[in-house]
């Protein structure tokens, strides 16, 4: 979807995960921070 949107963060630009594995953090990042979002 967005890959290219943001470039490497702390998590994704280590480069030793795959990309299934980046990607997934990414989605739980995302949900993360609308979870926190949600609490305000």
């Amino acid at each position: 979807m967005g890959r290219a949107a943001k470039p490497a963060n702390k998590t994704g630009d280590k480069g030793a995960m795959g990309p299934l594995e980046s990607e997934a953090m990414r989605k739980e990042t995302s949900f993360m921070i609308f979870v926190n979002w949600q609490n305000f």
